[in-house]
């Protein structure tokens, strides 16, 4: 089973129009995302570095390091 499956019937399930950040380098995190939908940028200092797609999960890195973002995280579609 993939992790769409897994969280498609999710209660957490959160619609990011094109262009909002979810997530912002430097500010504190205690969560991580699961792309379900579209496509999100993940970029350092506003350099871009990645941009992962549905069924992959970003914002990890924070549970990982200290609670620190790490990057930015901004909806693309």
């Amino acid at each position: 089973m993939d992790l769409l499956e897994v969280f498609k019937d999710s209660e957490d399930l959160v619609d990011f129009p094109a262009g909002s950040v979810i997530a912002v380098e430097g500010a504190e995190g205690n969560h991580m995302y699961v792309v379900m939908s579209g496509e999100v940028n993940i970029s350092i200092n506003d350099q871009l570095l990645a941009t992962a797609h549905s069924g992959e999960i970003v914002g990890e890195m924070a549970l990982i390091n200290s609670n620190i973002r790490s990057a930015t995280v901004t909806a693309k579609t």
